[in-house]
């Protein structure tokens, strides 16, 4: 089996579980605001998404031996849940009206309020964000309640708990990074790493770290995902970066949105390390402003291209990949499938367009 027919079974697997548990979630409320939002939290998280975490914490657990896949299957939707609280969340720090080519959730409510009251704008705003800041902490909270019901040993699933928690709070710490970065223009690279590998990285890390948990897997192996992780999901972001710069209609999201929020990607910081005055001048002056034009980007995109910022994230992102593998080779005891699936899953990290 290749690894796009693996990833797209296990995927399957992992959407009808949170079909099914975002579902029991939805009877909860059968009318008032809370039946809205949970039903919108089902379609939101359905919408779409690679699973690439879930899929990351299932594969840990096979490839440490576990056997009991329907407590891992089980498990690995908690990281889902987290993940789209965060999107949420994201979604209204960086002002993006979109996801997954479709509204994004504070839009969703925006548009739900309208009905009410179409003729004030603050508190239509208002209303929507409010909204999806709750509907994302009540899809970290069932995240929880997925390890709470899970089957398992209370001391393996103390440890879950504590691996779930702590991550929450990293990706919060990363994004403060991330927002405080927007205002300067002398951000080192060594910076860059260190929020990545809080507000992405955390996350991927924690799926890895949860699957081998539940496997109960030795301190050895943790110290193996954990070295695989740090690189290949920091080569994940900048590809991340890459797409949201460079992206096509696949993307989701508007592919404008990153440069006129002016998020300090690898490629912005290496861009404005090597223009000249005049180019830099105009560089400063148009990221990072929402009223630039799409002309105005499209040089932003040339100047990224030609000064070689953009060869240099791509080569960057590759050789962090070939990093992340060889850390794979050196654990003899991962189970071959999950040793090839964690091969072809790092290649796909930077080789995928959505």
């Amino acid at each position: 089996m290749s690894f796009l027919e693996r990833f797209q079974k296990y995927k399957q697997v992992i959407d009808k579980e949170l079909e099914l548990f975002l579902a029991s979630a939805v009877k909860r409320y059968k009318q008032s605001i809370n039946a809205d939002v949970y039903q919108e939290i089902r379609d939101y998280v359905m919408r779409g998404g690679k699973r690439l975490r879930a899929l990351a914490l299932f594969m840990a657990y096979k490839a440490l031996g576990g056997q009991n896949q329907d407590v891992a299957r089980q498990l690995s939707i908690c990281v889902e849940l987290l993940h789209n609280s965060t999107l949420v969340h994201d979604d209204i720090i960086d002002r993006d009206d979109k996801r997954r080519n479709a509204p994004a959730f504070h839009i969703k409510f925006q548009e739900f309020y309208k009905q009410i009251d179409d003729q004030n704008e603050v508190k239509v705003r208002r209303f929507g964000e409010s909204v999806a800041i709750l509907a994302g902490n009540i899809l970290y909270e069932l995240g929880l309640e997925v390890i709470y019901h899970l089957q398992t040993p209370d001391e393996v699933k103390s440890k879950l708990m504590e691996i779930y928690a702590s991550t929450y709070r990293k990706v919060n710490e990363g994004q403060l990074l991330d927002l405080a970065f927007e205002d300067r223009f002398d951000i080192a690279e060594k910076e860059y790493y260190e929020m990545v590998q809080l507000k992405t990285g955390a996350l991927f890390e924690a799926s890895l770290l949860l699957g081998v948990t539940l496997a109960q897997g030795s301190e050895e192996q943790l110290d193996t995902f954990v070295s695989f992780g740090i690189p290949a999901f920091t080569a994940f972001q900048i590809q991340d970066d890459v797409l949201g710069t460079f992206g096509t209609d696949k993307w989701g999201k508007n592919i404008e949105s990153d440069l006129r929020e002016g998020k300090r990607t690898l490629l912005v910081i290496k861009t404005l390390e090597k223009l000249g005055d005049a180019d830099r001048e105009f560089f400063i002056s148009t990221i990072g402003n929402a009223n630039a034009t799409s002309e105005e980007l499209e040089r932003v995109r040339n100047l990224m291209k030609n000064c070689g910022a953009l060869g240099y994230a791509t080569a960057t992102a590759k050789e962090l990949i070939t990093r992340a593998k060889q850390q794979l080779t050196i654990e003899p005891s991962l189970k071959k499938e999950g040793l090839e699936f964690f091969e072809a899953f790092a290649d796909f990290l930077i080789s995928r367009t959505y």
